[in-house]
Protein backbone atom coordinates (compact mmCIF):
# COMPACT_ATOMS: atom_id res chain seq x y z
CA UNK A 1 0.00 0.00 0.00
CA UNK A 2 1.40 3.38 -0.94
CA UNK A 3 1.25 6.36 1.39
CA UNK A 4 -1.37 8.19 -0.65
CA UNK A 5 -3.82 5.32 -0.10
CA UNK A 6 -2.90 5.24 3.57
CA UNK A 7 -3.70 8.93 3.90
CA UNK A 8 -6.99 8.48 2.02
CA UNK A 9 -8.07 5.68 4.36
CA UNK A 10 -6.89 7.47 7.49
CA UNK A 11 -6.77 11.25 6.95
CA UNK A 12 -5.16 11.77 10.36
CA UNK A 13 -2.26 9.41 9.60
CA UNK A 14 -0.02 12.11 8.10
CA UNK A 15 2.44 11.99 11.00
CA UNK A 16 3.35 8.35 10.37
CA UNK A 17 3.77 8.52 6.60
CA UNK A 18 7.54 9.25 6.77
CA UNK A 19 7.98 6.00 8.73
CA UNK A 20 5.56 3.74 6.85
CA UNK A 21 8.20 1.84 4.84
CA UNK A 22 10.21 1.21 8.00
CA UNK A 23 7.09 -0.05 9.78
CA UNK A 24 6.27 -2.46 6.96
CA UNK A 25 9.82 -3.80 6.85
CA UNK A 26 10.09 -4.18 10.62
CA UNK A 27 6.73 -5.91 11.11
CA UNK A 28 7.00 -7.87 7.84
CA UNK A 29 3.82 -6.37 6.42
CA UNK A 30 4.53 -7.79 2.98
CA UNK A 31 1.03 -8.72 1.81
CA UNK A 32 -2.25 -6.86 1.48
CA UNK A 33 -3.79 -9.12 4.14
CA UNK A 34 -1.07 -8.27 6.66
CA UNK A 35 -1.27 -4.56 5.95
CA UNK A 36 -5.07 -4.60 6.20
CA UNK A 37 -5.08 -6.46 9.51
CA UNK A 38 -2.41 -4.22 11.01
CA UNK A 39 -4.14 -1.01 9.93
CA UNK A 40 -7.59 -2.20 10.97
CA UNK A 41 -6.41 -3.07 14.47
CA UNK A 42 -4.20 -0.03 14.96
CA UNK A 43 -6.77 2.25 13.35
CA UNK A 44 -9.32 1.17 15.91
CA UNK A 45 -6.97 1.34 18.91
CA UNK A 46 -5.85 4.86 18.01
CA UNK A 47 -9.28 6.08 16.90
CA UNK A 48 -8.04 6.72 13.39
CA UNK A 49 -4.57 7.92 14.46
CA UNK A 50 -6.03 10.64 16.68
CA UNK A 51 -5.30 9.12 20.11
CA UNK A 52 -1.84 8.62 21.55
CA UNK A 53 -2.54 8.07 25.25
CA UNK A 54 -5.03 5.97 27.17
CA UNK A 55 -8.11 7.75 28.46
CA UNK A 56 -8.61 6.63 32.06
CA UNK A 57 -11.17 9.24 33.06
CA UNK A 58 -13.87 6.72 34.02
CA UNK A 59 -17.09 7.22 35.92
CA UNK A 60 -17.94 4.76 38.68
CA UNK A 61 -20.35 2.99 36.34
CA UNK A 62 -17.70 2.90 33.65
CA UNK A 63 -15.23 1.29 36.04
CA UNK A 64 -17.76 -1.36 37.02
CA UNK A 65 -18.52 -2.16 33.40
CA UNK A 66 -14.90 -2.16 32.18
CA UNK A 67 -13.28 -4.00 35.10
CA UNK A 68 -16.18 -5.78 36.84
CA UNK A 69 -13.99 -8.14 38.88
CA UNK A 70 -12.34 -5.11 40.47
CA UNK A 71 -15.03 -2.49 40.57
CA UNK A 72 -18.48 -4.10 40.42
CA UNK A 73 -20.50 -5.15 43.46
CA UNK A 74 -21.38 -8.38 41.66
CA UNK A 75 -19.09 -9.05 38.67
CA UNK A 76 -21.44 -11.76 37.38
CA UNK A 77 -24.59 -9.65 37.36
CA UNK A 78 -26.03 -8.59 34.02
CA UNK A 79 -26.11 -4.98 35.17
CA UNK A 80 -22.87 -3.98 36.84
CA UNK A 81 -23.18 -1.68 39.84
CA UNK A 82 -20.04 0.11 41.10
CA UNK A 83 -18.57 -0.95 44.41
CA UNK A 84 -17.16 1.32 47.11
CA UNK A 85 -13.71 1.50 45.51
CA UNK A 86 -15.16 2.56 42.16
CA UNK A 87 -17.13 5.32 43.81
CA UNK A 88 -14.01 6.55 45.62
CA UNK A 89 -11.71 6.78 42.58
CA UNK A 90 -14.18 7.71 39.81
CA UNK A 91 -13.10 10.60 37.52
CA UNK A 92 -9.53 10.48 38.91
CA UNK A 93 -7.41 9.03 36.07
CA UNK A 94 -4.13 8.82 37.97
CA UNK A 95 -5.69 6.95 40.89
CA UNK A 96 -7.57 4.67 38.51
CA UNK A 97 -4.37 3.78 36.63
CA UNK A 98 -2.34 3.20 39.78
CA UNK A 99 -4.99 0.96 41.31
CA UNK A 100 -6.04 -0.95 38.20
CA UNK A 101 -2.54 -1.65 36.90
CA UNK A 102 -0.74 -2.21 40.23
CA UNK A 103 1.37 -5.34 40.69
CA UNK A 104 0.89 -6.51 37.13
CA UNK A 105 3.41 -7.17 34.32
CA UNK A 106 6.35 -5.52 36.04
CA UNK A 107 4.45 -2.65 37.66
CA UNK A 108 4.96 -1.95 41.34
CA UNK A 109 2.21 -1.41 43.88
CA UNK A 110 -0.26 1.46 44.03
CA UNK A 111 2.18 3.73 45.82
CA UNK A 112 4.87 3.24 43.18
CA UNK A 113 2.85 5.19 40.63
CA UNK A 114 3.80 2.69 37.92
CA UNK A 115 0.20 2.27 36.82
CA UNK A 116 0.05 5.91 35.74
CA UNK A 117 3.65 6.09 34.54
CA UNK A 118 3.22 3.06 32.30
CA UNK A 119 -0.35 3.61 31.15
CA UNK A 120 -1.24 3.02 27.52
CA UNK A 121 0.64 5.11 24.96
CA UNK A 122 1.34 4.97 21.26
CA UNK A 123 -0.97 3.78 18.52
CA UNK A 124 -1.23 0.28 20.01
CA UNK A 125 -1.52 1.53 23.60
CA UNK A 126 1.65 0.00 25.05
CA UNK A 127 0.83 -0.62 28.72
CA UNK A 128 2.75 -1.94 31.77
CA UNK A 129 6.42 -1.62 32.63
CA UNK A 130 7.32 -5.04 31.18
CA UNK A 131 6.13 -3.95 27.74
CA UNK A 132 7.99 -0.64 27.90
CA UNK A 133 11.13 -2.55 28.89
CA UNK A 134 10.64 -4.99 26.00
CA UNK A 135 10.31 -2.10 23.57
CA UNK A 136 13.40 -0.43 25.02
CA UNK A 137 15.35 -3.68 24.61
CA UNK A 138 14.17 -4.33 21.06
CA UNK A 139 15.38 -0.92 19.87
CA UNK A 140 18.50 -0.89 22.10
CA UNK A 141 17.51 2.37 23.75
CA UNK A 142 19.55 1.73 26.93
CA UNK A 143 16.68 2.53 29.29
CA UNK A 144 15.56 5.74 27.58
CA UNK A 145 12.01 4.56 26.90
CA UNK A 146 11.53 3.10 30.39
CA UNK A 147 12.80 6.32 31.95
CA UNK A 148 10.73 8.53 29.65
CA UNK A 149 7.64 6.58 28.49
CA UNK A 150 6.23 9.79 26.98
CA UNK A 151 8.56 9.08 24.07
CA UNK A 152 5.69 6.98 22.73
CA UNK A 153 3.71 10.18 22.18
CA UNK A 154 6.14 11.10 19.39
CA UNK A 155 4.95 9.94 15.93
CA UNK A 156 7.97 7.73 15.26
CA UNK A 157 7.76 5.83 18.55
CA UNK A 158 3.96 5.79 18.48
CA UNK A 159 3.95 3.81 15.25
CA UNK A 160 7.13 1.79 15.82
CA UNK A 161 5.88 0.65 19.23
CA UNK A 162 2.80 -0.69 17.42
CA UNK A 163 5.00 -2.45 14.86
CA UNK A 164 7.10 -3.95 17.66
CA UNK A 165 3.98 -5.22 19.46
CA UNK A 166 2.79 -6.76 16.20
CA UNK A 167 6.10 -8.51 15.55
CA UNK A 168 6.69 -9.60 19.16
CA UNK A 169 3.27 -11.27 19.34
CA UNK A 170 3.50 -12.79 15.86
CA UNK A 171 0.21 -11.27 14.76
CA UNK A 172 0.88 -11.88 11.08
CA UNK A 173 -0.21 -15.48 11.73
CA UNK A 174 -3.76 -14.15 12.17
CA UNK A 175 -3.46 -11.85 9.18
CA UNK A 176 -2.35 -14.68 6.91
CA UNK A 177 -5.54 -16.63 7.67
CA UNK A 178 -7.84 -13.57 7.77
CA UNK A 179 -8.56 -14.33 11.44
CA UNK A 180 -9.87 -10.96 12.60
CA UNK A 181 -11.23 -12.44 15.84
CA UNK A 182 -7.90 -14.04 16.77
CA UNK A 183 -6.04 -10.81 16.09
CA UNK A 184 -8.58 -8.81 18.05
CA UNK A 185 -8.19 -11.05 21.08
CA UNK A 186 -4.42 -10.77 20.86
CA UNK A 187 -4.55 -6.98 20.69
CA UNK A 188 -7.44 -6.26 23.04
CA UNK A 189 -7.62 -9.30 25.29
CA UNK A 190 -11.25 -9.62 24.22
CA UNK A 191 -13.54 -8.65 21.38
CA UNK A 192 -14.22 -5.01 22.21
CA UNK A 193 -14.28 -3.03 18.98
CA UNK A 194 -14.64 -6.10 16.75
CA UNK A 195 -17.36 -4.61 14.55
CA UNK A 196 -15.29 -1.50 13.82
CA UNK A 197 -12.18 -3.58 13.12
CA UNK A 198 -14.11 -5.82 10.74
CA UNK A 199 -15.43 -2.78 8.88
CA UNK A 200 -11.98 -1.23 8.60
CA UNK A 201 -10.42 -4.53 7.55
CA UNK A 202 -12.87 -5.05 4.69
CA UNK A 203 -12.47 -1.46 3.53
CA UNK A 204 -8.68 -1.62 3.50
CA UNK A 205 -8.64 -4.90 1.58
CA UNK A 206 -10.65 -3.28 -1.15
CA UNK A 207 -8.49 -0.14 -1.31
Amino acid sequence: MNTSKLHTLFPKSKAIIPYWDEVCNYAELITQKRIAMFLAQIGHESQGFTRLVENLNYSANGLAKTWPTRYAVNPNAIRKYPNKTALQIAWQPEKIANMTYANRYGNGDYESGDGWKYRGRGYMMTTFKDNYEALDFEFQMDGAIVTNPDMLLEPYWAIMSAAAFWKRNRLNRYADTSDVIGARKAVNGGLIGLADVNEKYSKILLA
